[in-house]
């Protein structure tokens, strides 16, 4: 053969012409239905509900428990023990944290207490920048992984603070959020988790692209009734749909500080699921809703800016502050703002997701994003 034909022999493997030389032909394996049954069954991280290696999204809307829930998940792997009645592989977790950081620490503390653990070295966290568009920072996550000697799960707390400048309605941004996602997993070996939040309307279930819920393994639904919090496994890819569960955020009492002021946090629950928690569902209104988000982040952003004080106690605003907040986020006539504001304002409190003492407006004791 003279070193023309073997040129195009190389170029056109099997008498197929390819537009650009190839140098190395992909080496693939086919497996027999007999040989596919010998393959290793699925390992779960969280039994029947969070395999290794999975790509995992909690959703759900403000203030509805998520986060609350995502570290007592993490807890459990972290320690080895039962979540939820289920049996957990232990394993090093990595949070990346970008929003609600102050409280993370008191709440792994209490629960180490709660559960008798020593602190040890079972979660890290991360509070840098970190953006699931960017394959630098992916990159470097999974080199921090690896320094920490293995992590068996990698929480990205929020998506929306982990895309910043990216549009989640947009396939081609939510396409590189699963790749680089799927990446993180291929260079740690650990599952990766996303924070996720509901659109307007909650019904309609975790907002962005379609792309995200059908690429991911597990998906976890947190809501919060007048009645109770529960969490549903919507989606679990080898495993069984639908599977569900109650929870209450439990105050828990730690050291003073420094100043003999009283530190706070919540800690998860598990308790039995009531039924028909949907008809006890508080319906808001489109205002509300922008208002309940808004104020939500307000005031977890004024705890963050002081751990200290925010340790001691909760965040609070002036309720003619808090207006003004969610009257330049409505989008309505610039006449009618003050008022449709005001009304969104006073509805969250009569529905007590917000409270108010001597005209300064808080979180209630206990809620969570």
């Amino acid at each position: 053969m003279t070193e023309m034909q073997k040129a195009k022999a190389k170029n056109a493997p099997f008498g197929v012409t390819f537009p650009h030389a190839v140098s190395s032909p992909t080496v693939y394996r086919s497996y027999t239905v007999e040989e596919f049954e010998c393959l290793p069954d699925v390992e779960w991280l969280v039994d029947g509900l969070l395999s290794k290696l999975a790509l995992a999204v909690i959703f759900g809307p403000s203030q509805a428990g998520k986060s609350a829930l995502l570290l007592d998940i993490c807890f459990a792997v972290g320690y080895g023990l039962p979540w939820a009645g289920r049996a957990t592989i232990q394993g090093k977790v990595l949070y990346i944290a970008l929003e609600g950081q102050s409280g993370l620490r008191l709440r792994a503390q209490a629960m180490a207490e709660r559960a008798g653990q020593p602190p040890g070295d079972w979660i890290s966290f991360v509070f840098e920048s970190f953006s699931l568009l960017d394959e630098g920072d992916v990159a470097g996550i999974g080199r921090l992984a690896a320094q920490l000697g293995g992590v068996a799960l990698i929480v990205v707390d929020t998506l929306a603070f982990a895309m910043v400048g990216g549009d989640e309605n947009s396939s081609r941004d939510m396409s590189t959020v699963v790749a680089n996602a799927k990446i993180l997993q291929a260079l740690t070996g650990a599952s990766v988790m996303l924070v996720h939040h509901t659109g307007k309307n909650t019904e309609r279930g975790m907002r962005g692209h379609t792309i995200l819920p059908a690429a991911v393994d597990t998906t976890i639904e947190v809501k919060r009734t007048v009645m109770q919090r529960s969490w549903t496994a919507v989606k679990v890819r080898d495993g069984v749909d639908g599977v569900s569960g109650a929870f209450e955020l439990e105050v828990v009492d730690l050291q003073p500080d420094r100043r003999g002021q009283p530190v706070r946090t919540v800690v998860v629950e598990h308790v039995a699921l009531q039924a028909n928690l949907d008809e006890a569902a508080p319906r808001l209104g489109k205002h509300q809703q922008v208002a309940l988000d808004v104020l939500t982040r307000a005031l977890t952003a004024t705890a963050d800016a002081d751990a200290d004080d925010a340790e001691a106690m909760p965040a609070g605003m002036g309720i003619n502050c808090a207006i003004d907040l969610v009257k330049a986020e409505l989008d309505v006539d610039p006449k009618r703002r003050s008022e449709r504001a005001s009304a969104a304002v006073r509805g969250l409190l009569a529905a007590e997701l917000l409270i108010e003492v001597d005209s300064i407006l808080y979180l209630p004791e206990g809620s969570d994003t």
